[in-house]
Parts: structure tokens; sequence; C-alpha cells
């Protein structure tokens, strides 16, 4: 009796999901605290607007700014195997070093 054998295995290819990428703010004092809410990423990068970046994944940030009120657009972008994603937190206004 014959048996075939097969001549290939089929390797499954893994499915790379969209990266969408989003945070929210809360102020604590005089520091930010960004929670990235991000999904299909394993990458980072901040742009908080101010001359500093970060690559951290949930970064706690100072804005060094006196008593006047400034805004600033913060941008994170995500990188992951489906892509990559920028969200931009338009007008996060900062007073003497405290979000509102």
């Amino acid at each position: 009796t014959f048996t075939p054998t097969p001549t290939f295995t089929p390797t499954p290819t893994a499915t790379a999901f969209p990266v969408t990428a989003y945070f929210t703010a809360i102020s604590d004092g005089k520091t930010v605290t960004f929670t990235n809410l991000s999904t299909g990423a394993d990458s980072y990068i901040w742009d908080f607007d101010d001359g500093e970046q970060s690559l951290d994944i949930d970064p706690v940030h100072k804005y060094n700014v006196g008593g006047s009120t400034y805004y600033f657009d913060v941008e994170l972008t995500a990188y992951g195997p489906g892509g990559s994603d920028t969200y931009v937190m338009h007008d996060l206004k900062i007073v003497g070093a405290i979000i509102d």
C-alpha cells in the first residue's frame, strides 16, 4: 500500500493588526502624566511641543513654564507590525506648569 508523504507543511502567517494611536493626559501638581491607550503598537515616540521627546510607553513630563498660560500640541506616534499612526492632542493648556 502506498501512503503519500506531504512535501511541505504550511506555516500560518501572523495577522498584523492596524495601529491606532491615542492617549489621555492628567496633571498632578507640576507634572503631566500621559496614559497611552494605543492598540497594535510596540514602540512609541512622544513629542511634547516644548523641545522634549520621549520613547516611554506612559511618560510623565514637566512643562517648565512661568505663571503665564501656554498651549502645546502633544503628539504620539505609535509603531507596530501593522504600520504606524499619529494622534495629536491640540491646545493642551498649561498654566504655570499646571494642566487645565
